[in-house]
């Protein structure tokens, strides 16, 4: 009996986490497909690409709020369109669709298809993958009264569509029981152990210039200084601006260097802000694709991790980026500003780096002085971090789920 699984979700630098479950699905003997839009930073999409399938949004300015909220209706809306023709002509009886974001949109479109299908005797089940709070996270953006309703609403229409689905999957505990719904099974972010790797600094960065990706002055300096990596979406929302006081700090210290890859709104604010100070101990790239992430964060000694600062808002308290994960495969030793527990609660119990609650009393020379003294240790630990985060144990978990969705009518709750 055949089992085709369809994952929807939008594409920023990288399908991201729809392609590690693509990868498990695929070691489960599942058909799957992901369907996400053409990237938002990057176009370039990950190689062995072929069960991917975009939709073009490019025309839609995602950078705002209202601009944000059209591109999640038109996507949900052709993402309906495209998983109700693959499943009106698909042969397998046992159908998963992975509704992941943006959420409520792609868990009603999702619906609407089950409910399209239910007389045709296709067994379809619906998983909602919930790994960040929206439209919780709206208040990042803006804190107008407009905003305030329309997060107000959408709160409400996730308490209606959520008990409606078959299982939701969530990051951690703490978001499980915020959500509160339908039976829930916690799978962290996922990581290939075997391609995210610890790699020597020189192979990286050859591998980086063979390609052409970084030419041959910035690879000396990254060779030959201690350099503080930093790779995400460059915005106030997830507290890069936070940055500008490490720079700051080590400006007059040439053994280090910031190596800050990705693109964002505040990246060129940031860029402008640090040429008028002239500081050059910063070296901004990319948004590079998603396949040489494995060796752009090996070209770090250590990786900067920072939040939205304000610890009021739950899905800030609980955040689980997804490059932490990255940078823990690759052995990396990390640094953490802001207020998430569930970072804190990794890095602490593994030793795999420091956590600073409030960078404005802490100073980051103190901290890599006392890093470089245990520098192999950390980075021991973080690469032993990554394993909480490996394939085997969401194979496992998902397996089981499987079974369970299709034997028992309801899945017990743990």
């Amino acid at each position: 009996m055949g089992r085709l699984a369809i994952i929807i979700g939008i594409f920023d630098f990288s399908p991201g986490r729809a392609l590690h479950l693509h990868h498990v699905l695929k070691s489960l003997n599942f058909q799957s497909i992901i369907l996400t839009n053409r990237g938002i930073y990057v176009e370039q999409l990950p190689k062995a690409s072929t069960d991917i399938v975009t939709i073009n949004l490019r025309w839609i300015n995602y950078n705002n709020v209202l601009g944000r909220l059209l591109f999640y209706v038109f996507f949900a809306f052709l993402c309906f369109l495209k998983m109700f023709k693959y499943i009106s002509t698909s042969r397998e009886e046992q159908i998963f669709i992975i509704a992941r974001h943006p959420y409520p949109f792609s868990v009603l479109s999702s619906l609407m298809v089950k409910w399209m299908n239910i007389r045709k005797n296709k067994r379809i089940r619906i998983i909602a993958d919930v790994t960040d709070l929206w439209p919780e996270s709206l208040f990042f953006m803006s804190g107008s009264f407009y905003v305030r309703i329309f997060v107000k609403i959408g709160m409400a229409v996730n308490r209606w569509v959520y008990p409606k689905v078959d299982v939701i999957l969530t990051l951690n505990y703490p978001f499980k029981k915020y959500i509160e719904s339908t039976p829930i099974v916690i799978i962290p972010h996922l990581i290939d152990l075997s391609e995210f790797r610890p790699m020597n600094k020189d192979e990286a960065l050859s591998m980086l210039e063979k390609m052409r990706f970084i030419v041959p002055q910035v690879k000396e300096k990254l060779r030959t200084r201690i350099v503080l990596g930093y790779v995400v979406l460059i915005s106030k929302t997830i507290g890069s601006d936070i940055l500008l006081r490490l720079f700051e700090e080590l400006k007059d210290d040439e053994k280090f260097i910031f190596f800050v890859v990705g693109e964002g709104p505040l990246k060129q604010e940031m860029i402008h802000i640090v040429k008028s100070r002239n500081m050059n101990n910063v070296i901004f790239a990319g948004p590079f694709p998603h396949d040489l992430m494995k060796y752009i964060i090996n070209v770090f000694d250590i990786a900067l991790v920072t939040s939205f600062q304000d610890p009021r808002y739950v899905s800030t308290r609980y955040c689980l980026p997804k490059k932490f994960v990255e940078y823990s495969a690759c052995g990396k030793p990390i640094i953490y500003i802001g207020p998430s527990r569930v970072l804190s609660h990794y890095i602490k119990t593994y030793n795999s780096g420091y956590v600073v609650r409030d960078i404005n009393v802490h100073s980051i020379k103190s901290i890599l002085h006392e890093m470089s003294i245990k520098f192999h240790e950390l980075s021991r630990n973080s690469r032993k971090m990554a394993h909480c985060f490996s394939y085997e144990l969401a194979r496992k978990k998902l397996s089981e789920l499987f079974k369970l969705l299709y034997i028992k009518e309801e899945i017990p709750k743990k």
